[in-house]
């Protein structure tokens, strides 16, 4: 999805860099404010949403609003720090939780990153995404911040700081959870297709990160919109698309879909291929990867 100007809500420049890559064709930019509310939510969307409608608030009118929010998850310590993450690593991320985990054999962990993007028309869209991995016994690298210099991602040798800020670019949560919101975007039919009215606004929807297992995601398109294929093919006017889900469930059997066909395919279809394939004249034409 391009052509988009929009604000994230940090004063974080890395954290406006790994977006900027992730999202081709937006312009964005950091918001421009130090004074930002407390982090009270109990969940990363939580906190997001609160950054994002705090930008709204100062934003110019015509533009999208980020709110992101992001932690690390370590399975020793019960999933903490989680989003209490900035706050409890108190300026020393490395040195805290190499300490914590000490003679600790169990290293699994996970980073997380939600982001809520809200329209200049107050509308929402939602991405998750989660990289897991394992925390090392020392810091290695120099690249990347935070959690980087301890954090192996899975099916690596690496940290993230080894692996260097190209690799985070394109692979870490915060990039997996752009690529969901393009995809959430293109799902609330954002983007006019061809012979579709494109007056309509944004409607609210969320999916997560092609890491995690995939299903089918029935959406009801608006009033009026892909009137003509549906009179030339008689289908239904259900937008059907696909999105990767957290509950892991099975592809829905909603009219249209060859189940077990179709569920293969879905698991080795990335977030570029759901977008390329959405349609609001019928199922969705998976193209897998």
């Amino acid at each position: 999805m391009a052509g988009l100007v929009g604000v994230l809500a940090s004063a974080n420049e890395n954290k406006l860099k790994e977006l900027r890559h992730a999202m081709p064709g937006w312009e964005l930019d950091l918001l421009g404010t130090a004074d930002y509310p407390p982090e009270e939510g109990e969940t990363y969307y939580e906190n997001a949403l609160a950054k994002a409608r705090f930008g709204r608030t100062l934003a110019e009118p015509g533009r999208w609003v980020l709110g992101e929010d992001s932690g690390i998850e370590v399975d020793a310590l019960g999933g903490r720090p989680g989003v209490e993450s900035a706050r409890w690593a108190a300026g020393e991320p490395v040195e805290r939780l190499l300490a914590e985990l000490e003679g600790v054999e169990d290293r699994r962990a996970r980073y997380v990153c939600e982001l809520v993007a809200l329209s200049p028309e107050g509308d929402e869209v939602r991405g998750t995404g989660i990289l897991e991995g394992r925390i090392a016994d020392r810091p290695r690298g120099s690249e990347g911040f935070g959690f980087d210099p301890v954090f192996v991602p899975e099916e690596e040798r690496r940290t993230v700081a080894e692996l260097g800020n190209e690799w985070k670019r394109e692979h870490s949560h915060r990039a997996r959870a752009a690529k969901a919101l393009l995809v959430a975007l293109g799902l609330s039919c954002v983007l006019a297709l061809p012979g579709c009215d494109s007056s309509h606004r944004a409607r609210p929807a969320s999916l997560v990160a092609p890491v995690i297992r995939e299903q089918f995601t029935p959406l009801p398109c608006p009033p009026n919109r892909c009137s003509d294929q549906r009179a030339a093919r008689g289908r239904s006017s259900t937008c059907f698309a696909t999105g990767p889900e957290r509950s892991g469930s099975s592809p829905r059997n909603e009219p249209g879909f060859p189940i077990a066909s179709r569920a293969a395919r879905a698991r080795r279809m990335s977030t570029e291929a759901a977008a390329q394939s959405l349609s609001c004249s019928g199922p969705a034409s998976l193209r897998a990867t």
